[in-house]
C-alpha cells in the first residue's frame, strides 16, 4: 500500500517460548484467528503466527501464516513494545477476504490494548 511505513518485525521462533505464551498469555478469540499475548520484558515486541493441521495441508497452513504476517507487518510501527504476540490461524482464514483479515487483526490488537494511542 502506498505511503505505509513498515518497520522491522521481530519474530518469536523458539517453540518453548511460543508454548509459554499459549499457556500463560491472555487470549482474544475471533472466528478466523486467535490472538494470545504476554509481556516479554524486552524493548521490542515479538510476533509468531501458527496454524495447526486442522487448517489444512502445508500449502494452506503456510498461506494463512503469510497472510497474517504481511498484515501485522504493516501495523508493526503502531504496536506497543514489550509484548509477545501469538496469532493462531483458524480454517475460516483461508476464505476470508483481505479487508476482513485487516479488520480482524486491527480489532484483536485493539481489544488486547496492543496499539499505541498516539
Amino acid at each position: 500500500m502506498p505511503g505505509e511505513v513498515k518497520t522491522h518485525l521481530h519474530r518469536l521462533k523458539d517453540s518453548r517460548e511460543i508454548s509459554a505464551v499459549k499457556q500463560f498469555g491472555n487470549s482474544f478469540p475471533n472466528k478466523i484467528m486467535v490472538l494470545i499475548t504476554q509481556a516479554n520484558g524486552l524493548r521490542y515486541h515479538r510476533v509468531a503466527c501458527i496454524s495447526s493441521r486442522a487448517v489444512g495441508g502445508a500449502v494452506q497452513r503456510n498461506r494463512c501464516r503469510r497472510r497474517i504476517r504481511s498484515r501485522v507487518q504493516v501495523l508493526a510501527g503502531e504496536q506497543v513494545i514489550g509484548r509477545d504476540v501469538l496469532f493462531i490461524a483458524r480454517r475460516a482464514l483461508l476464505d476470508a477476504p483481505p479487508m476482513e483479515v485487516d479488520r480482524v487483526i486491527r480489532s484483536l490488537l485493539e481489544k488486547a490494548d496492543l496499539l499505541n494511542n498516539d
